[in-house]
């Protein structure tokens, strides 16, 4: 079961912007079957993507942590 994330996507989307904000939570293991303990320091525990258009542009932004 190892690398196995719960996540929750809530979206909100009004008139031309949108934002998503995901994030996920580690499924605990036995340290004897756990081959990745480590993964929360590398994935970190969620983003953020915000997007909106201007005019004939659609711009974004994505932040992870």
């Amino acid at each position: 079961m190892s690398r196995q994330f719960e996540r929750c996507r809530p979206f909100r989307h009004r008139n031309d912007s949108s934002l998503i904000l995901k994030t996920w939570a580690r499924i605990p293991e036995r340290d004897s079957k756990d081959d990745n303990p480590d993964i929360i320091s590398y994935l970190g525990y969620g983003e953020i993507w915000a997007g909106t258009v201007w005019r004939d542009y659609h711009l974004g932004a994505h932040v992870q942590e």
